[in-house]
C-alpha cells in the first residue's frame, strides 16, 4: 500500500504523464500516435533522432503530430557518460538543433559507450556497458557535471542493459546511488535493464532495489520482455511484445517508491497496434497521477491539421 506521505510527495511533482517510444519512420506511426493521444492514453513521445534523419524530415514529422503532445529526446551516443574522451561540446550543434526543434522536457541516454559504432559496422550489441568501478564512476560524475552546465535541456541518464560480466567493484544500485549523491541528477529507471544486471550475476531480479536511488527516478522505461535463457541468467527486451505480467507486478512495487516520478513510458518499436494500445492502457492504470493531471478533451486538439 502507498503511504499518505508517498502519495503527497508524488502528487506535488510536475507530472509529464504516460509516454510512447517508437521510431519516427515506422509505418502508420503518425496515425497511431494521434489516436493514442486523442484517446487520452499518451501524453508525450520519446523520440529517437538518428543521424540519417534529415532536418526536413524531422520538421515534417513534428508538424504532423498533435499540437499538445510533449516530447522527450532519447539520445544515441550524444552524451556517453562513461566515455573518458572529448568534451560533450563536440556534439553541441546537433544537441542545440534537436532542442530547438522538439523542445523536449528532458533528454535521456543509456549510460553506455557507443561512439565506436559510428566508424565501422557493428553487430548486436553495438555498445559497451559501463564498468561499475571507481574510475568509471568518476568519469560519469565529471561528464554529468559538464553536461548540466552546457546543455539546454536536463539529462536523465538511463540504467543500461547488461549483457556480459564486467570488472565490477560495486553493485549497480551502489553505483547509481553514489552517482546521484555526487551530481543531483534525475534518472531514467529501465525496469528490464535492472533485471538484466541482477540475473547476469545470479541474483533475483530486484536484488538490492532498496539501495537504488528511487527518490531520484524521474522517468521509468518499460517494454515487453522475458528471461532469455533456460538458466535464468539474462533478460531480453521485446519491443514488439506486450508487457510481461512480472514487469507489471514490479511496477506496482516500484512506482509508489519513486516519489519524484514524472513520467512512465513503453517502447513498442515494431509492435502491432494492439500491443501499443495494450501497453499504454496498462501504464495508465499503474500510474494514476498521469490521469489526474491530464487535461481534456483531446479530440479537438488531436484532429487539428487534418
Amino acid at each position: 500500500m502507498t503511504s499518505a506521505v508517498e502519495r503527497s510527495a508524488v502528487e506535488q511533482v510536475d507530472v509529464l504523464g504516460i509516454g510512447l517510444a517508437n521510431d519516427l519512420c515506422e509505418p502508420q506511426f503518425v496515425p497511431l500516435v494521434r489516436e493514442a493521444y486523442a484517446r487520452g492514453l499518451c501524453d508525450y513521445l520519446t523520440i529517437y533522432v538518428y543521424e540519417n534523419y534529415s532536418l526536413d524530415f524531422l520538421r515534417s514529422m513534428r508538424a504532423a503530430l498533435p499540437p499538445g503532445l510533449r516530447y522527450v529526446w532519447h539520445a544515441s551516443g550524444d552524451f556517453e557518460l562513461p566515455y573518458d574522451g572529448p568534451s560533450v561540446a563536440t556534439n553541441w550543434e546537433r544537441i542545440r538543433t534537436i532542442a530547438e526543434l522538439w523542445h523536449p522536457a528532458w533528454a535521456t541516454e543509456d549510460v553506455i559507450v557507443t561512439n565506436f559504432a559510428r566508424t565501422r559496422p557493428q553487430g548486436n550489441p553495438n555498445y559497451i556497458q559501463p564498468f561499475l568501478t571507481e574510475e568509471c564512476l568518476e568519469v560519469c560524475v565529471r561528464r554529468m557535471r559538464e553536461i548540466s552546465q552546457q546543455v539546454p535541456v536536463p539529462l536523465f541518464p538511463e540504467v543500461p542493459h547488461f549483457y556480459m560480466p564486467g570488472p565490477d567493484e560495486m553493485h549497480l544500485s551502489t553505483f547509481f546511488r553514489r552517482f546521484v549523491d555526487a551530481t543531483g541528477a534525475m534518472l531514467n529507471f529501465d525496469v528490464g535493464h535492472f533485471f538484466s544486471y541482477n540475473l547476469l550475476h545470479g541474483h533475483a531480479p530486484l536484488h538490492r532495489i532498496e539501495e537504488f536511488p528511487l527518490d531520484h527516478v524521474g522517468e521509468i522505461n518499460t517494454a515487453g520482455g522475458m528471461v532469455g535463457d533456460p538458466e535464468g541468467g539474462s533478460w531480453v527486451d521485446d519491443y514488439a511484445g506486450p508487457l510481461n505480467p512480472f514487469t507489471e507486478e514490479v511496477l506496482r512495487y516500484v512506482i509508489p517508491r519513486c516519489t519524484r516520478l514524472q513520467a512512465l513510458y513503453t517502447e513498442t518499436i515494431g509492435a502491432e497496434p494492439w500491443v501499443l494500445f495494450h501497453n499504454l492502457e496498462r501504464l495508465n492504470e499503474l500510474f494514476p497521477s498521469a490521469r489526474r493531471q491530464r487535461r481534456e478533451p483531446r479530440l479537438a486538439a488531436a484532429s487539428e491539421g487534418g
